[in-house]
């Protein structure tokens, strides 16, 4: 996708879909407020980062049509997630407002299906012009996990107090449900 304009939307475009990591970041901004979130910003361009350039240069050939590989990642990102669902459920809402770290915000990243469609469709790794796609990403990503913190801390700010130990619970759900999607995707997609 050698198109700088198209590139970008696709980027924000999906960046800004619901997914594992814009889940913990928005609840991170609700319950720990913007500028104890902001940190997790680095541990989303790290997992990211790390996730595509193995993905392009290592697992990519690997990767391509109905391989187990991409079975085995997709069910590994989904059994992770459902870990950190079974976390923040399990976390009283009082160390809740601690208990997304830069490490899960990362691993959570490296993990997240997302990464597959950045690195094999539409970061364009043979173009000449591929530093500067790479520099855009960059630049994209951390615009993107900022607005998810601002939702999450406006949402954190406007809830009732007494219904605001629910927010770690929610996010707990939303993990679940992607970990099942990601885990039957891997066991019920025809292998070839």
């Amino acid at each position: 996708m050698d198109n700088p304009g198209l590139f970008a939307a696709w980027v924000m475009i999906l960046l800004l879909m619901p997914g594992p990591t814009n889940t913990l970041l928005a609840t991170s901004g609700a319950t720990v407020g913007f500028q104890r979130s902001t940190p997790l910003l680095l541990g989303e361009m790290a997992g990211y980062t790390l996730s595509i350039l193995l993905i392009e240069f290592v697992l990519g050939p690997a990767l391509s049509g109905a391989h187990p590989t991409a079975a085995i990642l997709r069910g590994a990102a989904g059994a992770y997630l459902l870990l950190l669902s079974v976390k923040l459920w399990r976390t009283p809402f009082q160390l809740a407002r601690a208990v997304i770290s830069m490490r899960q915000v990362f691993v959570t990243t490296l993990l997240n299906p997302k990464a597959l469609v950045f690195a094999l469709v539409i970061i364009p790794f043979g173009s000449p012009n591929a530093a500067l796609y790479c520099s855009a990403f960059a630049a994209i990503v951390p615009a993107v996990g900022t607005m998810w913190i601002v939702a999450g801390n406006l949402l954190g700010r406007h809830i009732h107090p007494g219904r605001a130990k629910f927010l770690p619970k929610a996010a707990s759900i939303v993990l679940a449900a992607m970990s099942a999607t990601l885990i039957g995707s891997s066991l019920f997609t025809p292998q070839g």
